[in-house]
């Protein structure tokens, strides 16, 4: 059986497993509807995916948001949730991009100590180290005695050298937890 779709103006949601649910606007519920999507972990986030065939006995798994763009057939095209949330596939916050420019967006590693993305501890020089990476040269853009120095120096690189796809850009931060949209949340659900 599949789930349904609720419609609530032009905003509408795909009930997925795990108990996610998948944002879309309205107008595009005839490229997803029909279909039994899941929820996949990855990357701090969950992505709405579902599977296809393309050969006997040959599944493969298709992502909601590259359907969305009309990307299935065109692996080298990256696509950026510009707020970091997976589920999100509203045609406002996913852009097609490239593997560099979708690498930008990302937050801080789940292993970063300081809190702020190419923030780090020096521990010679004991001040906090700012550093961004820029077409695979990392560069150092010097060492601070306040971390909101070291972080505001990297904000403006990462506003000089990634523009618009640089994670601090649409003024948000990642806190390394996994997006969920609980389905009890939607509308007319309870």
């Amino acid at each position: 059986m599949k789930r349904q779709i609720i419609i609530d103006g032009d905003v509408a949601y795909v009930p997925l497993t795990r108990g996610c649910v998948a944002t879309i606007d309205a107008a595009d519920v005839g490229l997803v509807e029909g279909y039994n999507w899941s929820a996949n972990p990855s990357h701090n986030t969950f992505y709405a995916q579902r599977r296809i065939r393309v050969g006997v006995n040959q599944p493969r798994m298709i992502m909601m948001h590259r359907v969305i763009l009309g990307l299935t057939n065109h692996p080298a095209v990256y696509v950026d949730h510009i707020d970091g949330d997976g589920l999100n596939n509203r045609r406002q916050n996913i852009r097609a991009c490239s593997a560099s420019e979708n690498g930008f967006n990302r937050g801080a590693p789940r292993t970063n100590t300081s809190g702020f993305k190419g923030v780090s501890w020096d521990v010679q020089a004991k001040k906090w180290q700012a550093n961004i990476r820029v077409r695979g040269v990392q560069i150092n853009l010097g060492r601070f005695s306040r971390i909101e120095e070291a972080d505001e120096a990297y904000r403006a690189a990462a506003y000089k050298y990634h523009g618009e796809f640089n994670h601090i850009y649409s003024g948000r931060r990642r806190t390394g937890a996994l997006s969920t949209t609980p389905a009890a949340s939607l509308p007319g659900v309870q």
